[in-house]
């Protein structure tokens, strides 16, 4: 599409799409769409076309693609249940990168909602992926593991001092 002429373009898109759904480049047009609209930031759309991608063309070799993209849409939205399940997907059915890709974002999600080993199993599947995401997964597995060390050294100490009550703080109850 050329500069200025966004709007034009995008009706010519969506007209070949709904003109021609059997055509063997719709698939492929219906993922432009959805991908041109998600860099212009209008999730709504973005979700529109991904989704539509997904429902009437679920052998696209791009439908492993579709479902990492629509997840960073909804991640972006703040929905995290909605992204994490198509991260679940991406995963499942895609490339050694597009699963690493998703189980590192993955991750990422569990993180936020603090479930700790979730997020290192979602790590652990991305370390084991022939992936340029192998790196990634590898260094957040190091800090959770870390970070989980820190934690239990600082619980130690505080279960040693003779002045915190106990009970109260839940410490010393394993």
């Amino acid at each position: 599409m050329q500069l200025g002429h966004e709007e034009e373009g995008f009706r010519k898109l969506s007209d070949f799409v709904t003109r021609y759904p059997e055509a063997p480049l719709t698939p492929q047009v219906v993922f432009w769409l959805a991908d041109a609209y998600k860099t212009r930031g209008d999730a709504l759309s973005a979700h529109k076309y991904f989704e539509r991608l997904i429902r009437y063309y679920p052998r696209e070799a791009n439908i492993p693609d579709a479902y990492l993209e629509n997840g960073l849409v909804y991640e972006q939205e703040g929905a995290l249940d909605a992204a994490l399940r198509h991260y679940e997907l991406a995963e499942q059915s895609g490339s050694e990168a597009v699963a690493g890709h998703a189980a590192v974002l993955a991750g990422g999600i569990h993180e936020k909602k603090g479930r700790l080993q979730e997020a290192m199993g979602s790590y652990r599947r991305a370390a084991a992926k022939a992936s340029p995401w192998r790196k990634v997964a590898y260094a957040r597995q190091g800090r959770l593991e870390r970070e989980n060390k820190n934690l239990k050294e600082a619980v130690g100490l505080l279960e040693q001092d003779p002045h915190l009550d106990k009970r109260r703080h839940g410490l010393g109850q394993r």
